[in-house]
């Protein structure tokens, strides 16, 4: 991630730390390095259907 964003390690990994503090991420398994992370309500907010009212669309 840190790559990705084009900043440091302990930067990243700060962030993260607090996003999982936050209950925000969850970390999956127990890997000690290569760690993934899941955001499940963020996750599940995206798997909600779409209700567009018909007034948008007019």
């Amino acid at each position: 991630m840190a790559k990705e964003l084009s900043i440091s390690y302990s930067t990243a990994q700060r962030g993260v730390q607090k996003l999982e503090a936050a209950g925000i991420l969850k970390k999956t398994g127990n890997n000690k390095r290569d760690k993934v992370y899941c955001a499940i309500d963020i996750l599940n907010i995206l798997e909600e259907p779409t209700h567009i009212k018909a007034s948008i669309c007019e």
